[in-house]
């Protein structure tokens, strides 16, 4: 037969559990602004038989308690995918090996390839500027006299261009600084004298055109004297 102090003991419990339940339940509301009136809200304290000191802990470390709550479940998630993220880099790493494989096994043989193109590209330049350097000046005047004539006649007649073009520009150019107070017959000159300046600059343009051009023709005239005869 249960005794009166056991049967006590048993109902103390049952309340404690019950107000603890009550408690957290009362402590939610407030956390979550389901209590707003402050006359419920110390009204519900004297039925718990709690103070507002115990309310302000309580709900500081709900609060608390949820942010951990969710790390926490934050965590069982990560740790659920975990598995195969790992699973997914180690594949990762597998076909990373692969593909430097592959590629090792098609750079290799190039590599031998590319270092002896190396060689053989600076050998020829080395090759060519000695052919170039021991050809004769016969060979040399030949190959090239006509071409250098033409380049040293044309470079003259630019040169004279460019002198009448800076003559003519700085004449343009005072008179546009000037504006109303230059001279009436200059002012009128100065139409014809806009459409020499452009004149002389398109005769420059076609003179660097036609000594590309010679300058093209005299490399491939240099050409000929890598020839080993031509000595």
């Amino acid at each position: 037969m249960v005794s009166i102090l056991e049967k006590l003991s048993i109902r103390i419990g049952q309340r404690q559990r019950k107000n603890a339940a009550t408690w957290s339940q009362f402590v939610g509301d407030v956390v979550d602004e389901k209590l707003k009136d402050a006359d419920e809200i110390l009204a519900g304290l004297d039925v718990l038989g709690k103070s507002p000191e115990d309310l302000q802990a309580a709900c500081g470390l709900l609060i608390q308690r949820r942010e951990w709550g969710g790390v926490a479940k934050a965590g069982d998630a990560a740790e659920a995918e975990y598995p195969k993220l790992t699973q997914q880099a180690a594949d990762a790493e597998k076909e990373l090996s692969k593909m430097i494989e592959r590629h090792h096994a098609k750079y290799a043989p190039l590599e031998s390839k590319i270092f002896a193109a190396r060689e053989s590209i600076s050998s020829g330049a080395d090759a060519k500027r000695r052919l170039l350097d021991t050809c004769s000046a016969e060979s040399e005047s030949a190959a090239t006299a006509d071409v250098d004539l033409r380049i040293q006649e044309l470079q003259a007649a630019k040169s004279d261009v460019s002198r009448r073009h800076r003559d003519c520009e700085s004449w343009v150019l005072n008179i546009d600084s000037r504006g109303d107070s230059a001279a009436t017959t200059d002012m009128a000159k100065l139409p014809a004298m806009r459409e020499k300046l452009a004149g002389l600059e398109h005769e420059l343009k076609t003179f660097s055109s036609k000594l590309q051009a010679l300058q093209d023709e005299r490399g491939k005239a240099s050409e000929s004297l890598l020839r080993p005869e031509m000595i």
